[in-house]
C-alpha cells in the first residue's frame, strides 16, 4: 500500500523507523518504507490489507502513535492524514458506544469533540487541494485525540470508585521500586504514605556477583524496613533478560540451556528460602520476550522463566509468582522475527506453569521500548490481555526531559514529545497520572509499579525516576500522592 502526504513536511523522516503493518491480533508484520518526499511506500511479502501504524505529530498534542482502519492494497495511493484521521476517531467512538452502553456518563465538552472531529473529517475527504485536505485531517486527529482523553477520564473516574466500592477483585495497589536505596527518615515516611508496595532488589547480577558469593544486605534491609512500616513487598525480578539483569559469571554458558536452567533453580531457591514469608509477590522472571545477550531464543528464555517460576511455587505455594514481558505491543516484531508475546503468555499458562498473574513492563516514550500512544490505545491493550483469565500487573516508566543521563545503564533514548523538541517533568507527571488512573480502574489490574525511583543513583531508563538528579522530588511525586489521596475518598 502507499500514501501521499500532503505538505511532505508533515513527514519527519526520523520517524519512519517507528511505522509498521499489523494484521487482525494487532501485532507487527515485517515490512519495508520508502519515502520519496512524496509518497510513502510500505512494502511486505504478502501483500495483504492490514492496519498502518504512524508516529505522527499532532499539532496542539504531540507526537503519538496513530493507526489507520483497515486498508486494502489498492494502485491508487491513500492519503496519510485523512487515513489516520478515520482510524483514530473511529476507535474513540466504538469505544464510547462501548461504555455508553455500560452506563458511563460523559461530559458534554467529550461529544462536542467528537462532532467536531467527524465534521473536519468529512471536510477532510472532500476537500480539494490535497493540502487543505490534510489541515483538516489534522484538525480531526486533535479533536478525536482530545475526546478520547476525555472519554478514558470520565471512564477512569467511575469505573475506580466503583472497583473500590463494591471489592468484586482485590483492590488494586500502587507500588515504587527501591532500587537500591533503604528507606529512612521523612524519605521513608513519604514513600510510606504514597504506596501499598514497594519492590525489592533482588537482581541476579547485583545478589550473586560471583558465582560463590551472594550480597543480602541491601534486600534484607528494604525487606526489614517495609515490615516495619506495614507497606508490602515485591521481590524480584529475580531473573531479568537483560544485561544489567545477568551475572557476568553465566558467560560460559551462554549455549549450555540445560546448565542455565540449573543455575537459575539454585539461585531462586536461595531467594525464595530466605525471603519465604515476607514478601506479598515473587516476580519470578522479567523480559521474557526480549533479545537476550547470551544469545538465547525466546523458547529457551520461557523455559528458564518457567524453571524460576516453578521453584518458586514449589517452596512458596502461598505467595503469587509472575513473569513479566516488555513491549507489550511488541513493535520489535516489524524488525525480527518473534512470536507475540501474548502468544507466549498464553503459551505458559496452558503448558501448565503456575503462574498467579502476568506483569507487563511499559517504558513509554524512548526508542527501542514503548512507543507513545494515546489512552484508548492503552485500554486496548490491557482489554486483550485480560483475556488470558489471569491478574496482570504493570510495571512503568516514563521521561521527564530529554538530553544525556550519564547514570542510565539502558542506551534508549528520550523520544521527543512533540516538534518542539521538549520533554518536561509536568509531562512525565500528567502522563504517569493518566496511565495509572486508567489501569487502577481495570479490573483485571491488581497492581501498578514506577519502575524507578531516583536519578541520583545508577538506574535503568534516563530521566525516569520519582526523584531528580539533584535528589528533589519530581512534579510525578506529587501526582502520586494525588492517587493515594483518591483511594481514600473512593472507600469513603
Amino acid at each position: 500500500m502507499h500514501f501521499q502526504v500532503v505538505p511532505s513536511q508533515w513527514v519527519d523522516p526520523e520517524l519512519l523507523r517507528c511505522a509498521h503493518v499489523t494484521g487482525p491480533d494487532h501485532y507487527s508484520w515485517k515490512s519495508t518504507l520508502h519515502w520519496d518526499g512524496q509518497v510513502l511506500r510500505v512494502e511486505r511479502v504478502p501483500a495483504e490489507s492490514g492496519f498502518f501504524h504512524f508516529l505522527a505529530d499532532v499539532p496542539g498534542w504531540g507526537r503519538t502513535l496513530l493507526g489507520t482502519a483497515w486498508l486494502m492494497e489498492r494502485p491508487r495511493p491513500y492519503h496519510l492524514q485523512v487515513e489516520l484521521a478515520r482510524g483514530h476517531l473511529h476507535a474513540v467512538r466504538s469505544q464510547y458506544q462501548e461504555w455508553a452502553g455500560l452506563g458511563l456518563r460523559v461530559r458534554q465538552k467529550c461529544l462536542r469533540m467528537l462532532q467536531e472531529a467527524l465534521v473536519l473529517l468529512r471536510e477532510a475527504v472532500f476537500s480539494s487541494p490535497e493540502e487543505k485536505s490534510g489541515r483538516c485531517a489534522l484538525g480531526s486527529l486533535k479533536a478525536s485525540l482530545q475526546a478520547g482523553q476525555l472519554l478514558v477520564e470520565s471512564f477512569a473516574k467511575q469505573a475506580f470508585a466503583a472497583r473500590l466500592r463494591q471489592g468484586d477483585t482485590p483492590t488494586p495497589w500502587l507500588g515504587i521500586h527501591l532500587e537500591q536505596v533503604v528507606p529512612q527518615g521523612a524519605f521513608g515516611q513519604s514513600l510510606q504514605d504514597v504506596f501499598h508496595m514497594v519492590q525489592v532488589a533482588l537482581n541476579w547480577r547485583s545478589v550473586q556477583p560471583s558465582e560463590r558469593r551472594f550480597h543480602w544486605e541491601v534486600a534484607d534491609s528494604q525487606i526489614r524496613w517495609a515490615h516495619q512500616h506495614h507497606v508490602g513487598c515485591v521481590a524480584g525480578p529475580l531473573i531479568s533478560f537483560h544485561p544489567q539483569g545477568i551475572p557476568d559469571w553465566l558467560a560460559p554458558w551462554h549455549s549450555e540451556v540445560q546448565s542455565l536452567r540449573e543455575l537459575v533453580a539454585q539461585y531462586v531457591h536461595q531467594v525464595v528460602s530466605r525471603f519465604r514469608g515476607r514478601v506479598g509477590l515473587w516476580h519470578c522472571a522479567a523480559r521474557v520476550n526480549t533479545e537476550c545477550h547470551l544469545g538465547l531464543s525466546e523458547e529457551e528464555q520461557m523455559v528458564l522463566a518457567a524453571r524460576a517460576v516453578d521453584v518458586a511455587h514449589a517452596l512458596d505455594p502461598e505467595t503469587p509468582a509472575i513473569v513479566s514481558f516488555a513491549q507489550p505491543w511488541a513493535e520489535y516484531m516489524a524488525q525480527r522475527d518473534a512470536e507475540p508475546p501474548l502468544y507466549l503468555a498464553d503459551m505458559m499458562i496452558r503448558a501448565g506453569v503456575p503462574l498467579s498473574g502476568i506483569g507487563l513492563e511499559i517504558n513509554w516514550g524512548y526508542w527501542g521500548a514503548t512507543l507513545p500512544r494515546d489512552l484508548i490505545a492503552l485500554n486496548r491493550l490491557v482489554d486483550r490481555w485480560s483475556l488470558l483469565g489471569v491478574p496482570l500487573y504493570v510495571f512503568l516508566t516514563a521521561p521527564s526531559q530529554l538530553g544525556q543521563d550519564p547514570l542510565a545503564a539502558q542506551s534508549a533514548e528520550v523520544l521527543l514529545r512533540n516538534a518542539q523538541g521538549t520533554w518536561e517533568p509536568e509531562d512525565q507527571a500528567q502522563l504517569m497520572h493518566d496511565v495509572v488512573s486508567l489501569l487502577l480502574a481495570k479490573p483485571m489490574v491488581y497492581g501498578v509499579c514506577w519502575n524507578q525511583l531516583q536519578d541520583n543513583a545508577p538506574h535503568l531508563y534516563p530521566f525516569g525516576g520519582v526523584v531528580d538528579h539533584q535528589g528533589h522530588p519530581k512534579p510525578l511525586w506529587r501526582r502520586f500522592k494525588q492517587i493515594r489521596r483518591r483511594y481514600a475518598l473512593a472507600l469513603g
